[in-house]
């Protein structure tokens, strides 16, 4: 098959891209040709192709500040992905979100070819999603577009896969046929070398040897509120645990950290190349999913749990969507009460049992080489693009 993913995200910044790049390689690993859309991560006027373990990425060009691009908002963008496309023939197009610079792209290629034309969706961002937190013109301009793109552009495909439970009732209200609907949950990219061990990990990062390292990934949001608030009581129960974030966009935190008196017990590593992030997460003993209980979350699957459950390590999260419910259904981690005090104590017993850390490790290592593989998920989606071509 000739494959055309779509994201609006900015190439290696994005949920969404990760996500699209994530399956692709898994559909290119299985022989079909793949290409990947999404914006430039810096502006530019040239489109940047690269490939990528089979699939043919291409960074689409566009001079508008990196939030309107990022947005899937931006004109220039749109006009250049029009311009690429033209001539081009696919037989599946998939689209991940229902921004302008995806769906109207899908929608061009479609009006002059018989592509299956699919959409991802994987957060809810119209009423009672991400518009319910801007300002309230945003909320009444943006975020009223959202809620009606991302309903609109579900029933117009001829199929839809979700990342959650919540977003597939959501589709079945919206009239799709359950033969259209297929759950696609994060997956795992376990790495082709195996990491080092947990010691040996730690020497080559210049890490304490002795430590419970506890390992945070991702942005800052609202969930790493949790983080802040439970890291002095963690530390009255587990003195030498250290948390240690990863990712762009945490300085804030680290200074508000800091101020608190809890430098000693912090290091924030930044932004990091992906091909890097097994050996921090190596180190780790425990992997921090802080989710709490909202709409929101319960519509989403954080990216970050495929990294987590293919480095082997217990995860502690909260009782919240599919996640929770998947992290208790496969033992793969603990689950806290919606609380920095309980949150606290979860991991702090946890840090006190290394046979039960190790038992869910195991356990979380075989979920990421078996039915959370993206060679897995990207099976199901084959074969769900070949019933929906039938």
């Amino acid at each position: 098959m000739r494959i055309l993913l779509l994201t609006h995200g900015r190439a290696w910044e994005s949920g969404t891209f990760v996500r699209a790049l994530s399956l692709g390689k898994a559909l290119a690993a299985l022989g079909h040709a793949v290409t990947l859309l999404s914006a430039r991560r810096d502006a530019g006027r040239a489109p940047l192709c690269t490939e990528l373990d089979g699939v043919r990425t291409v960074q689409m060009p566009g001079l508008l500040a990196a939030r309107v691009r990022g947005g899937g908002l931006s004109p220039d963008e749109l006009l250049a992905r029009l311009r690429f496309l033209h001539g081009q023939a696919f037989d599946v197009i998939h689209c991940f979100e229902h921004r302008p610079t995806v769906a109207l792209s899908a929608r061009f290629l479609c009006r002059n070819d018989h592509a299956v034309l699919v959409r991802d969706w994987a957060d809810l961002w119209g009423a009672n999603g991400y518009a319910d937190s801007r300002s309230f013109l945003m909320r009444h301009l943006l975020g009223k577009v959202d809620h009606y793109g991302e309903r609109a552009f579900t029933r117009r495909a001829d199929g839809v896969t979700v990342i959650s439970r919540y977003l597939h009732a959501e589709t079945l209200r919206l009239g799709v046929d359950p033969d259209r609907i297929c759950y696609l949950p994060v997956g795992a990219t376990p790495p082709a070398v195996p990491p080092p061990d947990k010691a040996t990990a730690r020497r080559q990062l210049g890490l304490p040897v002795a430590r419970h390292l506890l390992l945070y990934i991702g942005i800052y949001h609202h969930d790493i509120e949790m983080l802040i608030a439970m890291l002095p009581h963690l530390l009255a129960q587990a003195p030498d645990a250290q948390l240690v974030l990863v990712g762009p966009g945490l300085l804030h935190t680290v200074a508000r950290l800091e101020a608190a008196g809890l430098g000693d017990h912090v290091l924030h590593v930044g932004q990091i190349a992906h091909a890097e992030l097994g050996a921090w997460l190596a180190a780790g003993d425990v992997m921090l999913l802080p989710y709490v209980n909202n709409v929101v979350n319960v519509a989403r699957f954080p990216q970050r749990f495929g990294d987590y459950i293919a480095a082997g390590r217990p995860i502690v999260t909260n009782p919240t969507g599919d996640l929770g419910a998947l992290v208790r259904a496969q033992g793969i981690g603990v689950l806290a009460a919606d609380n920095p005090v309980e949150f606290a104590a979860t991991v702090a017993r946890l840090l006190a049992d290394p046979v039960q850390m190790r038992a869910m490790g195991r356990r979380a290592f075989d979920l990421a080489h078996g039915a959370f593989s993206w060679q897995t998920l990207g099976a199901r989606v084959l074969a769900f693009y070949a019933g929906l071509m039938a």
